[in-house]
């Protein structure tokens, strides 16, 4: 995982978001499930116990954390004009800028965004970045080879996430934000 975590209220340091955020990730399977358990465990961080997990495609996953029910998932609402919680030292009138600034911002850096939100208010925005493997862009020119046609690359990552993991492959042809 790179990028930082964007906070909403003051209580809740980058740490502890990324802690939350991996709390409810831990049981799911999902790579960006993964990056964001093993950023934490990286970081030393004790996850609390997590209850309840439900996870639905392409949204998220919900899990109740400290009695609270707590979603890690796409960003959509956020893009709404969703509003974060009280944070006394982010901005003139106490509130963290709007998610969907944060969301905007972090995806035109070509970040995969989460949102993580506690009973119903955004807590915070995590910023993810895959990372292709040494042998990725080898294992693209030989299949363009192999085909006479250059392959696609298609993700459930938003467009802008797709397309910066696309160029560091050797791909021309990426799509973004797909479903399973």
């Amino acid at each position: 995982m790179t990028g930082r975590p964007r906070r909403a209220p003051a209580a809740l340091t980058p740490d502890a978001l990324l802690a939350l955020a991996a709390a409810v990730e831990h049981p799911r399977e999902h790579p960006l499930a993964r990056a964001v358990v093993e950023a934490a465990r990286a970081r030393g961080l004790a996850l609390a116990a997590a209850s309840g997990f439900a996870s639905t495609p392409g949204v998220g996953v919900r899990a109740v954390v400290d009695g609270v029910v707590t979603e890690v998932g796409a960003p959509a609402r956020a893009r709404s004009g969703e509003r974060a919680a009280k944070a006394p030292t982010a901005g003139p009138d106490g509130t963290l800028a709007e998610p969907a600034e944060a969301v905007a911002e972090l995806e035109a850096a070509g970040r995969t965004v989460v949102v993580v939100r506690r009973a119903g208010v955004v807590v915070g925005v995590l910023g993810l970045a895959d990372r292709p493997r040494g042998q990725a862009a080898a294992a693209v020119a030989a299949l363009a080879a192999l085909t006479d046609r250059p392959p696609a690359l298609l993700g459930g990552d938003n467009a802008g996430a797709t397309a910066r993991l696309a160029a560091e492959v050797g791909l021309t042809d990426a799509r973004g934000g797909l479903l399973p």
